[in-house]
Formats: structure tokens, C-alpha cells, sequence
């Protein structure tokens, strides 16, 4: 079972690498077609929602403990 945890850990962490390297070539695209102020609130916006999804998903953790 420890094994599993583990393996699905991993599987975990090379998806969000991948993700991340996803969103830094569309982060490029973005930066060479769109205007800066654009660009700047688009990034802004990605990072709040990230931000909300994660601690959502942290306090949802926090409750199934109990």
C-alpha cells in the first residue's frame, strides 16, 4: 500500500511539471501576441484561481480527517 501512495506521489508531481511546462510555452505565446497590461492581468488571474482551487482543495483535506 506504501508502495502505491508512493507511486501515485510521483505520478502526481510529473503531471503538475508537466503542466507547468505547458503553461510557461503559453505563457510565451501569450507574451509574444497580446499586449503587456494584457499579459499581466491574464497571469494575475491564473495565479488567483490557481490559489483558490488549491486552497479549496486543501481545506476539503483538512475535513475528510476529521
Amino acid at each position: 500500500m506504501r508502495v502505491l501512495k508512493t507511486l501515485v506521489k510521483c505520478i502526481i508531481i510529473l503531471v503538475v511539471l508537466f503542466l507547468l511546462s505547458a503553461a510557461e510555452s503559453l505563457a510565451d505565446w501569450f507574451a509574444s501576441n497580446i499586449n503587456g497590461e494584457v499579459f499581466i492581468g491574464f497571469l494575475l488571474g491564473v495565479v488567483i484561481a490557481i490559489t483558490i482551487a488549491v486552497s479549496y482543495t486543501h481545506l476539503r483535506a483538512h475535513e475528510t480527517r476529521r
